[in-house]
């Protein structure tokens, strides 16, 4: 990938130097560059994306996870949602820090009202009943946001 990058990068500029040393700009040049000026620019966004996503999952606390394990089941988010065992009421938790940044997870648990104003719908997972505003401390839910980031699913052997 940043071997792309690199290419990409010393594509433009000798297109560039080429076109100012003949004093000639055509519409080809610009297309070339413009092509890849875009393919660079999303190739840096994705190595940057992938680093961060990368990175999130290697930052997780290991005491964080387990009190957030503690909050899950204090909080009453068992009543409602299961890890890995499929739907019960809301839906099945597994994977879910996958989907949704920690962020995401914690204003659910904070406002879940903000949740369905920021994605646009009510339910977000169709067949779902709404999720109530649980009103989460900010503290417990980064917890609790914590624990849900740290379950993967398994992959099929």
């Amino acid at each position: 990938m940043l071997l792309f990058v690199w290419f990409s990068g010393a594509m433009i500029a000798l297109m560039l130097i080429g076109a100012a040393l003949r004093r000639r700009r055509p519409r080809v040049l610009w297309r070339r560059a413009l092509f890849y000026a875009s393919m660079t620019f999303f190739a840096v966004l994705s190595v940057i994306s992938w680093r961060a996503s990368s990175a999130s999952a290697s930052e997780l606390d290991p005491a964080r996870v387990e009190v957030g394990k503690q909050l899950f089941d204090q909080h009453g988010c068992s009543s409602c949602h299961s890890v890995g065992k499929g739907l019960v009421f809301g839906p099945d938790l597994m994977g879910v820090g996958e989907k949704y940044p920690r962020t995401v997870l914690m204003t659910w648990m904070m406002d879940s009202d903000e949740i369905y104003r920021q994605f646009g719908r009510r339910p977000l997972a169709s067949g779902s009943p709404d999720m109530p505003s649980l009103g989460v401390p900010e503290a417990d839910a980064r917890n609790i946001a914590e624990y849900l980031m740290s379950l993967h699913e398994e992959a099929p052997r």
